[in-house]
């Protein structure tokens, strides 16, 4: 059985990520290419420097560069999820640290270290409330501070999806 876990759409280009790889697909062709079947992919995105940047559920996150990449040594730090914002990269890896990694300066930047080892599934910043919310494989979704760093709630729940509707409103998909 093949589970589709997300699909992306980049540029007109379809790629839909299952437990057995990534398929790519364009309108009006048949599958491009399929390919990462063993990293169990969930995320793809492509950054303004034409990187593309794929997350697993089992093996961290991998980078397909362009010709001119560069690459940044995080030490001991698995990312899991990376997120951009502002000119930064929120990191969560596979020992529930978040950490904030800045490309210039190559600074890793420790947000948050956790306790009871989760991993960490989804990452969200509410730029207008200043909060980071971070879902954990523990089953609690964790809400902090921005600049602080402080946590400000934590539920028993798994969210699975945040958007903000507006400047009042978020909505939330969990189960």
């Amino acid at each position: 059985t093949v589970v589709v876990q997300n699909a992306r759409v980049i540029d007109g280009t379809i790629y839909l990520l299952t437990t057995n790889g990534t398929l790519v697909l364009k309108k009006g062709k048949s599958i491009l290419n399929d390919f990462f079947f063993s990293w169990n992919p969930s995320d793809i995105i492509r950054d303004r420097k034409g990187n593309y940047w794929i997350s697993s559920n089992i093996s961290g996150i991998h980078l397909l560069p362009n010709i001119n990449v560069k690459k940044y040594p995080l030490n001991n730090f698995q990312a899991y999820r990376a997120i951009a914002f502002k000119n930064r990269l929120l990191l969560s890896s596979k020992n529930e640290q978040i950490s904030w990694f800045n490309p210039k300066t190559k600074e890793l930047e420790l947000f948050t270290e956790g306790t009871s080892n989760a991993l960490p599934y989804y990452i969200y910043i509410d730029s207008i409330r200043q909060q980071v919310v971070y879902v954990q494989s523990d089953g609690f979704t964790y809400f902090s501070d921005l600049k602080s760093k402080k946590q400000i709630q934590k539920v028993n729940l798994a969210i699975k999806k945040v958007i903000s509707l507006d400047a009042k409103y978020n909505a939330f998909v969990s189960t």
